[in-house]
């Protein structure tokens, strides 16, 4: 073999070994930003942490779950959907919530619990939705709320 056909075939070779290597270290080093960077379904996260939650649209139907918790999160808004019910721990992925807007959705049922886990809550929009009553005491783990 001439000295320039071994070296073609030992840069071929070294390329064809490392190969899978190198996907290993790509994929790896891609699969924590993905993990951390996930949004609920139908929503839009902003920030680096994802402070701010943003769900908006009429097909939305049913509060977006999250699938995993938002510890930096301070802002949730839900907006112009069609929700219609705020089942129990609506919010628990999101315990840092201090800002929380539900406003013109079709929200007609809030659950007593809707709103557990979040005691650093201080402003929460429920304007033009569909509530006729609220149940007693469905405001009572808000200690901070300041606004409503």
């Amino acid at each position: 073999m001439t000295p320039a056909l071994l070296q073609k075939y030992t840069i071929e070779r070294l390329i064809y070994e490392m190969a899978p290597i190198m996907l290993c270290l790509i994929f790896l080093s891609v699969c924590p930003l993905l993990a951390f960077s996930q949004c609920p379904v139908q929503c839009q996260c902003t920030g680096n942490p994802v402070t701010t939650v943003t769900c908006t649209g009429s097909q939305i139907t049913s509060l977006p779950i999250p699938t995993q918790n938002y510890d930096k999160v301070n802002k949730f808004i839900l907006a112009n959907t069609a929700v219609t019910t705020l089942p129990v721990n609506s919010f628990s992925k999101f315990p840092n919530l201090l800002h929380l807007y539900l406003s013109n959705n079709l929200i007609s049922d809030i659950k007593v619990g809707a709103f557990n886990n979040l005691s650093a809550l201080s402003s929460l929009d429920l304007s033009s939705n569909k509530i006729q009553t609220l149940p007693n005491l469905v405001f009572n783990s808000l200690y901070y709320l300041s606004e409503l």
